[in-house]
Formats: structure tokens, sequence, C-alpha cells
């Protein structure tokens, strides 16, 4: 009988580990999930994550340091799928720290592990692990003293990384910014969003600190929760549903959201804001387009419709499985298609297109005949025979503005832009 060796290559695994994540956020969201894992499993308040980002040059050496208790099993959090010691649904799969060094560090040269535990605090030392990621013969290097400032018990997580990967931080904010303040300040929403009910609810401090040594740049400031700016509430209610495998509380919400804000990505009165969060105890895990759950497009007038559904539950088979990255729901489990169907029973949007422009119309109709005309030859507005709106109209006067049109036969789509220079420009 023939035994295999199936040990897998560790350099290629370890390449293909850091291929799951598209950005450096969603790396930094393992690092910090870890984090709060750790303060829900010990029930600690007015918990504190210190992320430090320090550019040298082409490159940033990234620090999270948390304040919770430690790592207990050093051995399980890094075996892959190590899941011995779970401590919140936030440690779902048992890759975490492992998908995050292999992104954040490539090259398995620079990542390194220091945590202290309460028993390490009472025998005044640490314990350090370093790269490289080995399946056999890696060490616990114990060290005297406190590797952590200001607490006697927590995890500090290193490595460096190139400033190309450090620069994926603008990716989901379709930016092209590579000025590292303006990165750090990316940074600082994504975590202000995903982590919003969690900083608000749970009192945990995220600060982040930023230094440039190229430029003396530095820059340090504690994340603030940030939500959308709501314009009309439409839904607010909580209900107790079954998914398919026991009972999960759901906070459903959907509101128009104002324009008054001032993120970059998040919340924006347009179609790329507009659609559905998906939270797991008030975590943003995705956010999905309206065609998924409602079968219809993206159209402007959807524009401002947020809906955020919060599964609530601390029991982990409930809930719908995710991504091993934590990137979204896994399509393939019957509670995940459950909740869509749930959702879009729950809330009715609009699916004739036709309808959707004739609102559009009437609503632009109805700011234009508002106006005082100062010169007005004709509005025609006939859909029905030749799905034209013909606006031939020279100038207008509002509150002290002379307003030109000229606009024949125009296409539907044109009074979407008319209705953006307008809302623009008075409102």
């Amino acid at each position: 009988m023939k035994k295999l060796n199936l040990i897998p290559d560790i350099d290629h695994l370890w390449k293909t580990l850091g291929y799951h994540f598209e950005n450096i956020c969603q790396v930094m969201h393992e690092f910090i999930d870890n984090a709060i894992s750790d303060f829900i499993r010990n029930n600690i308040k007015n918990c504190e994550i210190i992320i430090t980002f320090k550019k040298i040059g082409d490159q940033v050496e990234v620090i999270i340091e948390d304040h919770g208790k430690g790592i207990i099993d050093i051995e399980n959090a890094l075996t892959l799928g190590g899941m011995r010691y779970s401590e919140s649904l936030l440690n779902e799969h048992g890759f975490g720290i492992k998908h995050g060094f292999a992104s954040g560090d490539p090259l398995n040269k620079t990542w390194s592990l220091m945590t202290r535990t309460e028993k390490d605090a009472l025998l005044g030392q640490y314990q350090v692990v370093k790269a490289p990621y080995l399946f056999e013969g890696m060490n616990v290097e114990v060290c005297k003293g406190n590797c952590l400032t200001g607490t006697e018990t927590g995890t500090i997580i290193k490595f460096t990384c190139t400033y190309d990967i450090f620069k994926t931080i603008r990716i989901p904010f379709g930016s092209h910014t590579s000025q590292f303040e303006d990165l750090v300040n990316l940074f600082y929403e994504d975590l202000g969003v995903y982590y919003s009910y969690i900083i608000k609810q749970e009192n945990v401090q995220i600060t982040i600190k930023a230094f440039d040594d190229d430029k003396k740049y530095k820059h340090i400031a504690n994340v603030k929760p940030i939500f959308p700016v709501v314009e009309k509430c439409k839904m607010n209610k909580s209900q107790m549903v079954d998914l398919g495998n026991g009972v999960v509380k759901i906070d459903l919400k959907h509101i128009i959201m104002s324009k008054k804000t001032l993120t970059k990505k998040y919340y924006l009165k347009n179609m790329r804001s507009s659609g559905v969060e998906i939270r797991y105890n008030g975590r943003l895990l995705e956010f999905l387009g309206f065609e998924e759950i409602w079968g219809i497009k993206s159209h402007p007038f959807y524009n401002g419709n947020l809906i955020v559904v919060n599964l609530i539950s601390d029991k982990r088979g409930r809930l719908p499985n995710t991504r091993t990255t934590k990137t979204g729901l896994n399509r393939s489990d019957s509670k995940t298609a459950f909740l869509f169907h749930w959702i879009a029973d729950q809330i009715s949007l609009l699916h004739d297109e036709k309808e959707m422009n004739q609102n559009i119309k009437m609503k632009f109709i109805d700011q234009v005949v508002n106006l005082t005309f100062v010169d007005k030859e004709n509005i025609i507005y006939d859909a029905i025979k030749t799905k034209k709106f013909i606006c031939n109209c020279q100038v207008y006067t509002h509150e002290g503005y002379d307003l030109y049109f000229e606009c024949a036969k125009s296409k539907v789509n044109d009074l979407y832009f008319f209705e953006k220079i307008w809302t623009n420009n008075f409102y």
C-alpha cells in the first residue's frame, strides 16, 4: 500500500491565499474582526484598537494593536481552518489571520504576531511568532517585558507591504489618488461605515495613526461611526425570522438618502451608493444592487434608496454562511436565498421602467412650470405617441437667475441630466 504525502507547497499556498482579497481594506477587516471577537467573548467595555501606518519610501509598515485579552491558543490561531477557540461569529472560518498575512505580506517575510495574555502578564512576558509561515517547525519566542502601550494584555499584528498594495485602499472608492494622506482618509471612511454600529453600540474605539517619513506627515484620529443622512424613512422595523435553521432577529430599514453628506464613496445620493446593505450583528458584510433581490436593473429613479438589513444572532448555524473571506454571503446556502426572498416580500420596489420614466418626467415638468417665464415658446409632452420629451424653452428666470434650456426631441436620460443641473444649482 502506498502512502500519500499531501502537505501543500507552502510558497504556492501562501501566494494563492493572498489572492482572495481585492484590496487592503478587506485585509484589515480580518484583523479588526479578530480584535472585536476578543472584546465580545471577554465582555470588554471601552475597548481600543490602534492602527498605525508608517510610510517609508515605497513601503508601508502596518501595525494593528488591540487591548483585548491576548491570544490564548497561538497554534490554533495560526492553523489553517483552526476553530478550536472561535470567539464570536466574526471568527467563522478559521482563516482570518492567515488570509490577512498572506495578502499583506505575499513574500512571507515581514509579518509578526505579538500577544500577551493575563498569564503572560503575571509572568512579566509576551509571546512572538514571526515570518515565514511554515506547516512544521514554527517557533514561539518568549520575551521579557510588555510589548503593548498602556495596557497589560492584548495583541499586536505587524507586516510591511508595498505602496502598490497600500494603494488598493482606493479600489472600492473608484479613486485614482496616490497620495498617502488621501488614502488614509479613504480608509477612515471605510472603517466608519463597515463598523459604524459596532463602534456606536459596543463602544469600540478605533484610532488611526499615520506617518509619512518622506513628507513628515502626521495624522492621528479616532474613527467615528458613519451613517447615511436620511431625507426620508420609508420603513424601520424589527422582526424575528427563521431563515431555515432557527430564528434570528432582523432589523430592516428603508430610507431615502440626502445629498448632504461629506463622504467620498458611501451614502451618496447616486446610483452607485443605492442598494442593499447586509450586516451581521452590525458589521457590514456585503453591499448588493437591486437586481439580485428584485430582478430590476439600476435606474436613476432609485437613486438615494438604501435598504439596511441587519441580522442579529449569536448562533452561527442560524445565519447564512459567508464566503471564506467574509466579503459576502454564500449563494449556495439555502438561507441566503430565503433571506433575499424575505427582503423582496417586505419591501416593494417599482418594477416598470415606463412608470419610473413617467414619474421622473412629471417631477421635472412640475419644476419647470413653477418658473417665471421670460420667453417661452412651447412645452410639449407626449410620451405615448413619440416617447420623446420636447422642451423648446429658451429662457427662464428663477430667483434672480436666468436659466437657459434648448432641448428638442430629447431622450428620457436627458431629463436626468437637466434635473442634476437643476438640483445642483437651485437646491
